[in-house]
């Protein structure tokens, strides 16, 4: 079991109509396993949204049986001369594809990777800071994330064995994602959702369940200890480098030797 438990949920209660309801209809081809009570019956509920909102109703996904609901999202019409609730924030890199000596000169941290000559398999960023940048070869996949101090905690904090076995398990969860890919059924799109949410949290409790080991491993010829969790013929890894860390997943088993690197900047 994770030594950081997952917060338990707390579901919205809508088996009685809710204040403003306008609609309360079935979802016939939905079967998923309610998460609380384990039916498999649906609701579509909706109600009427506040004047300020941009859009004119509520909508909620609700057990039949239960009426447990993870909330309300925005749907109905767009009101005239408002948009959506959206980050407004742009890619550094505009709508252009960053190269990966573009990606690794703006990053502004030294961006680890398994080989000299990998792929980018993604980045993030917050405003116009890059703060996370994978990159994968040979079967291993390598995120660098910077700490940001508008996280709220000092990004030169260490992190607890705890938060390192979080990290591992998310990068697990990740790599049996790749590995047992969601199943399409053609169903409508409230059922399809209900589905992959399902398949999520059975994911994530094998991933929960995950095997914890540690290997030591080479980060810029220092050796590293790596927190690593392995299921289901794949494993996830995290490793503490303050005020960044570095994950790793992949499939298969964890191996005995690693050698990462940082990439030059220029």
């Amino acid at each position: 079991m994770s030594d950081i438990q997952r917060a338990e949920t707390v579901y919205e209660e809508l088996l009685t109509p809710a204040d403003g309801e306008v609609r309360r209809e079935p979802v016939p081809d939905a079967d998923a396993p309610c998460p609380r009570c384990g039916e498999r019956s649906w609701l579509v509920i909706e109600k009427r949204a506040e004047p300020e909102a941009a859009r004119t109703r509520w909508r909620a996904i609700a057990c039949a049986s239960c009426g447990a609901a993870d909330g309300w999202v925005e749907a109905g019409r767009l009101r005239p001369g408002r948009r959506d609730d959206e980050d407004d924030w742009e890619s550094p890199f505009g709508d252009a594809r960053p190269t990966l000596a573009e990606l690794v000169q703006r990053a502004g941290f030294a961006v680890i990777s398994p080989s000299a000559t990998p792929r980018v398999a993604s980045y993030s960023y917050e405003n116009t800071t890059i703060c996370s940048v994978s990159l994968a070869d040979a079967g291993v996949r390598v995120s660098t994330h910077l700490r940001l101090a508008s996280s709220g905690r000092d990004p030169r904090a260490p992190l607890v064995r705890g938060e390192l076995v979080a990290h591992a398990q998310r990068e697990l969860f990740r790599e049996l994602g790749d590995r047992n890919r969601f199943a399409s059924q053609g169903r409508s799109l409230v059922a399809e959702d209900l589905a992959i949410q399902a398949w999520r949290r059975e994911l994530l409790t094998v991933a929960d369940g995950a095997r914890v080991v540690e290997r030591t491993w080479s980060v810029d010829g220092t050796p590293m200890t790596f927190v690593v969790a392995t299921a289901d013929a794949c494993w996830g890894a995290a490793a503490d480098l303050a005020p960044r860390e570095v994950t790793a997943g992949g499939q298969g088993e964890p191996p005995n030797d690693l050698s990462l690197a940082a990439l030059p900047s220029h």
